[in-house]
């Protein structure tokens, strides 16, 4: 479920994403703070949410936040919640209804983590250029970015700081 960014970088940006959907996933509600805190390298970094049929559905990134609170602070069903940006995308792409039905759906869904190696390199900018990468390279379905990326260059071309 935790992967650290610089174990993808001998990867063709074309072969990333079929990649990344072999990985091994954590449903989201069996998640434990001890996934989340407890292990080298949980400085940040960009995680991935993977819908029932392995679909990637939403990429986000941490850096200024530990991965316990960023990654919890999509379950909060509050209406004006700050940081739940994946239950509220849920709900405008018709997953859910409301905010509980999408606190519902979100804990079936699975979860990657990809981190950092230390934590000078998982810096608000860097947090950023991998979290634009992914979304560009997993094309999440809530929300994806144009690659524009050419396919046969490898993937520290693009996450040099990994």
């Amino acid at each position: 479920m935790i992967y650290q960014l610089a174990s993808l970088q001998q990867f063709l940006v074309a072969e990333l994403s079929p990649h990344c959907a072999t990985l091994q996933k954590k449903r989201f509600g069996d998640v434990t703070l001890e996934d989340l805190a407890v292990h080298p390298g949980s400085f940040g970094g960009v995680y991935a949410f993977y819908g029932q049929n392995n679909e990637c559905l939403y990429v986000g990134k941490t850096s200024s936040r530990g991965l316990p609170e960023r990654i919890g602070a999509h379950l909060d069903p509050r209406e004006h919640a700050y940081m739940n940006h994946f239950l509220k995308k849920l709900i405008r792409a018709n997953y859910a209804e409301n905010l509980h039905a999408a606190l519902e759906y979100a804990l079936s869904c699975r979860l990657c983590l990809f981190t950092f190696s230390t934590e000078e390199r998982a810096s608000r900018q860097n947090c950023q250029n991998a979290e634009e990468f992914f979304r560009k390279v997993l094309a999440p379905l809530l929300n994806p970015l144009p690659s524009g990326l050419d396919g046969n260059m490898l993937v520290r071309v693009h996450l040099p700081c990994c």
